[in-house]
């Protein structure tokens, strides 16, 4: 799926909860295609200043961001649900799979993304993620203030630049002494 067709499958859902299309538009604008967009600025600034090489994407669903941001053979989608997710994603890499418990090897991937994940549902993830994100390779969420402080006590902050650092949190996995 390109992303003219991804964005009209998001419409096709926020029309059935507006009455009016400019209504619709406005909430597809301000809840996917901004983070998105801004999700991709970040992508671009992190792969030209740090290089993230091949990014694990857990729980990818059929988000085509990353993908379309840096290239199909670039992004490993990982679902328990393909038959629901992957028609829609279209091409690129995709594994079925359970991230709390993936069969990669340690250190495969050299980034990793969690992007619209809850809190409840992430933190059993997290130490399988990291596994398999190379150290001192990259860590990048949405931003989400409880999974921050879950992150903080494994992982060292990447300062961006303030224009960047807008609800997009980027860490480095490395072995952190306590």
């Amino acid at each position: 799926m390109n992303a003219i067709e991804m964005r009209e499958f998001h419409l096709s859902f926020m029309r059935k909860n507006y009455r009016k299309e400019e209504d619709a538009i406005r909430a597809y604008e301000r809840t996917i295609e901004k983070p998105d967009n801004n999700l991709a600025t970040v992508l671009h600034y992190l792969d030209e200043n740090f290089d993230l090489g091949m990014l694990y994407y857990p729980g990818s669903g059929f988000h085509i961001k990353p993908r379309d941001t840096l290239g199909e053979n670039r992004v490993t989608h990982l679902s328990l649900q393909p038959e629901h997710y992957f028609k829609h994603l279209g091409e690129g890499i995709k594994v079925v799979g359970d991230y709390r418990n993936t069969s990669f090897p340690d250190n495969s991937f050299d980034s990793s993304l969690v992007w619209g994940a809850t809190h409840p549902t992430i933190k059993d993830a997290v130490e399988d993620i990291l596994r398999v994100t190379k150290v001192d390779g990259l860590f990048v969420v949405g931003y989400n203030e409880s999974f921050s402080q879950l992150l903080d006590d494994k992982l060292v902050k990447v300062n961006l630049p303030e224009e960047l650092d807008q609800k997009i949190q980027t860490y480095r996995n490395v072995l952190k002494t306590v």
